[in-house]
């Protein structure tokens, strides 16, 4: 994710002009039945376009009728009544929701289950439970989602092994946007993390990248200046983790910081294929947007899905989920940072 950008701006405009309208396109699968909504926190990067594209792939495969995305410009209210006016609709059979605030939208889609249509949650969970991947309202059909607290602990957990040789070893960690929640949960969860790590790892703490290229720069140049001698960097996306290691670069420490990113996006991968990068915990937008989309077309189709809640990081190929220099040769890519 990125954050609010002219496209989303455009969006906003365009749902004041008319309540179902959506920056994204309407796929057509061949069906006028009733189609999927899919709800995206933002529509202005390549992730959620691969979540989309996934959802589309599913569609296609099993009849799922026609998909409409719906840009949400992470603005939590704005997705409620994107809910709201889909579900008066009646427009719609199926919802694959990449929820804003998983606490705020389950009241709002546990109506939209009892209308008989089928919600799946992806990439994190709905309910008042976010840490959780599992099913937290009436008649929610499905979930695909990931744990950031145990992301953010085994990404620790890397920054760790990363340290064995180096004492004292200082790491600073880049986080996303504070005021997500799943942010905020995998801010507390790393700083534990950190908390119980061995005698020589100094964890010099965190600030937020926003999902930016530009500010995550900004960031890692302000922190070198305090701790000129951080030996590794843990960042959770790979757009900021991009303008961190340009700092990095601008200090003369390329090399010296080892670099633990979370994404999984294509110029991670080329960074850690060549060494520049330690490691990239992988994420998987289009398998999650296809798997979600399988649960909730099955589910609307009377079918019964193989399962109902998807741990997201199993849908890595890489046990674990952390991409190295090992297996990044191999591994393709499913968005770009």
């Amino acid at each position: 994710m990125i954050p609010k950008s002219r496209v989303a701006l455009a969006c906003a405009l365009l749902s004041l002009a008319a309540p179902l309208a959506a920056c994204g396109s309407a796929a057509d699968t061949g069906s006028d039945a009733p189609g999927i909504a899919v709800f995206l926190s933002t529509s202005a990067n390549s992730y959620e376009q691969a979540q989309a594209d996934g959802v589309k792939a599913a569609a296609k495969k099993l009849g799922g009728g026609k998909v409409q995305v719906f840009d949400g410009g992470f603005d939590s209210t704005k997705q409620i009544g994107q809910i709201q006016d889909a579900v008066t609709s009646g427009r719609f059979k199926a919802f694959v929701i990449e929820p804003i605030d998983g606490a705020a939208v389950a009241a709002p889609l546990s109506r939209a289950a009892d209308q008989d249509i089928a919600v799946v949650c992806i990439t994190s969970a709905c309910g008042p439970d976010t840490t959780k991947i599992d099913l937290q309202f009436p008649g929610q059909a499905g979930v695909v989602g990931s744990d950031y607290q145990k992301t953010a602990a085994a990404m620790a957990q890397h920054a760790v092994d990363a340290c064995a040789d180096v004492d004292p070893c200082k790491v600073f960690y880049l986080n996303g946007d504070s005021t997500f929640p799943s942010d905020r949960l995998a801010k507390d969860a790393f700083a534990a993390a950190m908390k119980a790590a061995p005698a020589n790892v100094d964890y010099v703490g965190s600030q937020d990248g926003k999902y930016d290229t530009a500010t995550g720069r900004s960031v890692m140049e302000s922190e070198l200046q305090r701790n000129a001698d951080i030996a590794v960097l843990v960042s959770l996306a790979d757009q900021q983790t991009l303008g961190a290691a340009q700092a990095i670069d601008g200090a003369g420490r390329t090399g010296k910081i080892k670099i633990i990113s979370f994404g999984g996006s294509k110029q991670a991968v080329e960074k850690v294929a060549s060494g520049e990068w330690l490691g990239a915990q992988l994420t998987m937008p289009f398998s999650i947007g296809q798997t979600g989309a399988e649960i909730a077309i099955k589910t609307a189709q009377g079918k019964a899905p193989e399962h109902k809640a998807v741990d997201a990081t199993t849908l890595a190929p890489v046990e674990g989920g952390l991409l190295t220099a090992n297996d990044a040769s191999g591994f393709e890519a499913q968005w770009t940072s």
